[in-house]
C-alpha cells in the first residue's frame, strides 16, 4: 500500500513538473540576447514610419544633416526626438511575456489590424522591422509586439500616447520665431480693417489711432503680440503653393517690424473639422498648418477687440 502511494506521489510530481515546463513563458527564439530586436542599432536605421489607429502615417528619413520629413519636402525634424524613440525601441527586452495567442492581440491592441501605434523601421542592410504599441495596463507600461511574432511583452517607458504621426511633435523649433525685444510694430489686415499695434515702452503695447478718451485693451493686444512672436506648427505642408491653401486672398496679413526688417505672416484657409489654418511666413520656405487658437485673433479681431470698452455708468438714484 505504501509502495503504491509512493509511486502515485512520484507520478504526481512528474505531472506537475511537466505542466510547469509546458506552460512556462518562453523567450522568443529570435531573442536569445534578451532583446526584442537583437543586433539592431540606431545607426543602422534609416527610416521610421509612425502610423496611428486611424491610419494616419508620418515618415521620418535620415539625411546627411539629420532627420527630415520626406513627404513635406524634407522639412527638418528633431534628431533628438527621433533618436530618443529609436533608442527605446532597440533597447526593448523580450520580457516579461504577457501573451502569445492571436486572440490576445486584439484585446491588448497590438493586432495587425487593431493597434494604437505601429512603428515601421527600415535599415541599411538587415531589412525592415515592425513594432506594435498597444494598451497601457499601468502608468509607464505598454503592451508591445514585434511584427511577425505572436508574443506580446510589457515594455517600460515606451508609450503610444507620446508617439504621434503629427509633424509638430517631431520638430524642436517654432515655425515662426521673432525676438520681441527687437519688435516695434505689428500691422494687422483682415476683413475688419487695418490695425497697427505700437510699442510704447520696453514691455508695453498700444493701438495706434486712439482718441484721448480711449485706452487699448492690453489683454487682447498682449495676446496678439505673443502669438505673433512665436508660432508652432502642427504639420509642415511642403514648399509648393496650393490654391486650396487660401493664401491668394488671405484671411489675415500680419506684418512685423523687427529692427530694420519686416516679417510677413499670411493666414489662409480654415479647416473647420480640426480647427486649423494654413499659414506662410516670409522667414520660411515652407507652408504649414497651425492650430486655430494660434492665429484666430488675427482673423477675427476688430477695433472693438483692441480698445478697452468704456466703463458702465452707474444709474442715477431717483
Amino acid at each position: 500500500m505504501k509502495r503504491n502511494i509512493l509511486i502515485l506521489s512520484v507520478i504526481l510530481v512528474i505531472q506537475v513538473v511537466l505542466s510547469v515546463v509546458v506552460f512556462l513563458p518562453r523567450q522568443n527564439a529570435d531573442s536569445e540576447s534578451g532583446l526584442l530586436f537583437p543586433g539592431l542599432s540606431v545607426d543602422e536605421i534609416v527610416q521610421l514610419t509612425v502610423t496611428n489607429s486611424e491610419g494616419k502615417s508620418l515618415r521620418l528619413r535620415r539625411s546627411d544633416g539629420g532627420w527630415v520629413m520626406p513627404d513635406a519636402d524634407d522639412y527638418p525634424a528633431s534628431t533628438e526626438a527621433v533618436e530618443l524613440v529609436l533608442d527605446q525601441v532597440v533597447a526593448l527586452e523580450a520580457v516579461p511575456l504577457v501573451a502569445r495567442t492571436a486572440s490576445s492581440h486584439t484585446r491588448l491592441q497590438v493586432a495587425g489590424d487593431d493597434f494604437l501605434v505601429r512603428l515601421d523601421l527600415e535599415t541599411r542592410e538587415s531589412g525592415e522591422y515592425s513594432l506594435y504599441l498597444g494598451s497601457s495596463p499601468s502608468y509607464g507600461m505598454t503592451h508591445v509586439r514585434r511584427g511577425g511574432d505572436s508574443a506580446v511583452y510589457l515594455a517600460d517607458g515606451l508609450s503610444s500616447q507620446d508617439i504621434s504621426p503629427t509633424g509638430g511633435t517631431w520638430v524642436d523649433s517654432p515655425y515662426l520665431s521673432v525676438d520681441e525685444a527687437e519688435l516695434s510694430r505689428i500691422t494687422l489686415e483682415n476683413a475688419n480693417g487695418t490695425f497697427v499695434l505700437m510699442r510704447t515702452s520696453s514691455s508695453g503695447w498700444t493701438l495706434a489711432g486712439l482718441s484721448e478718451a480711449e485706452e487699448a485693451n492690453t489683454g487682447n493686444v498682449n495676446v496678439m503680440v505673443m502669438r505673433a512672436t512665436s508660432l508652432t506648427l502642427l504639420e509642415p505642408l511642403g514648399k509648393d503653393a496650393d490654391e486650396a491653401y487660401g493664401l491668394d486672398d488671405p484671411a489675415a496679413v500680419v506684418t512685423l517690424r523687427v529692427g530694420d526688417e519686416e516679417v510677413t505672416l499670411l493666414v489662409g484657409a480654415h479647416d473647420t473639422e480640426d480647427s486649423t489654418y494654413v499659414v506662410k511666413a516670409s522667414t520660411s520656405d515652407y507652408y504649414a498648418r497651425v492650430a486655430g487658437y494660434n492665429v484666430q485673433a488675427f482673423v477675427e479681431n476688430g477695433r472693438e477687440d483692441l480698445v478697452q470698452p468704456p466703463p458702465e455708468e452707474e444709474p442715477t438714484e431717483p
